[in-house]
């Protein structure tokens, strides 16, 4: 009898921590596409102190306008700023939808770090430069 309660007991503890350790990585993991998703790619063509930028930031529905700003946060650091508003006259469904934008930034050419916001949220950005 001792046996089998201990084989019992066994089995249901391995079972709820099956099932625990399920739900963590599970949420871990979803974070993490969650991030990767998104992550805004950010085209910098590079210029004599210019930076043309180009890309693509997801937006709540089709309904919602995308507008677009740098501001200088120092010498080093730029912050790309995205807002959104939806338009009261549109009927739309609740999928997100890709909205593009384009930004001039005069700055060095090197040695600068942009950091985004949306909707007065960190965005991770991946920059891509090119040269023109």
């Amino acid at each position: 009898m001792r046996t089998f309660r201990f084989v019992v007991s066994f089995i249901v503890s391995a079972g709820a921590l099956s099932f625990v350790s399920f739900f963590i990585i599970e949420n871990l993991a979803g974070r993490y596409l969650d991030d990767r998703l998104r992550t805004v790619v950010v085209r910098d063509v590079l210029g004599p102190r210019v930076h043309r930028l180009s890309g693509m930031v997801m937006v709540p529905t089709a309904c919602h306008e995308l507008l677009s700003r740098t501001r200088e946060i120092d010498r080093a650091n730029y912050m790309l700023i995205f807002e959104t508003w939806e338009n009261p006259n549109r009927v739309c469904n609740s999928e997100e939808m890709p909205k593009q934008f384009h930004l001039t930034l005069f700055a060095p050419s090197t040695g600068i770090a942009l950091q985004a916001k949306l909707d007065d949220v960190s965005i991770p950005l991946e920059v891509i430069p090119t040269i023109e």
